[in-house]
């Protein structure tokens, strides 16, 4: 199983981590993807990973998903955080294992009133 993973906001390009091809079915991408984010609109903002089966035909296929509101990632300047995936028909499978770091002109006041924080993510799939 070759994994590789969209991960954007709602509203927003998606950008996309490489393809796993050594972790089978707990692959690790190690990625950073970054992200500008509005303060004033981050309670409404949805990010979300979707997890992705490569396949070698084109035909690739959505094998889960992860939705987390940006609000919630708002509390700490950094942290790590273990998400469950779902399957497309709504069924748990496997953790999301995700750190994120609020970066800034002043990292100490990037949640409180930054013009334009960026959201750094790291993704790792477990189990």
């Amino acid at each position: 199983m070759e994994v590789y993973v969209y991960v954007f906001i709602f509203g927003s390009g998606k950008q996309k981590t490489a393809v796993d091809r050594d972790g089978d079915t707990n692959p690790t991408w190690n990625s950073q993807i970054t992200f500008n984010v509005d303060k004033e609109s981050a309670a409404a903002q949805i990010l979300v990973f979707e997890l992705n089966c490569y396949e070698q035909n084109g035909s690739d296929k959505v094998i889960g998903q992860v939705f987390v509101r940006v609000k919630d990632l708002m509390g700490s300047i950094e942290g790590s955080l273990i998400y469950h995936i779902q399957t497309p028909s709504g069924n748990p499978k496997g953790k999301l294992y995700c750190m994120y770091e609020w970066k800034g002109e002043k990292v100490a006041e990037a949640l409180l009133s930054p013009p334009l924080p960026t959201m750094a993510v790291v993704t790792r799939e477990g189990g």
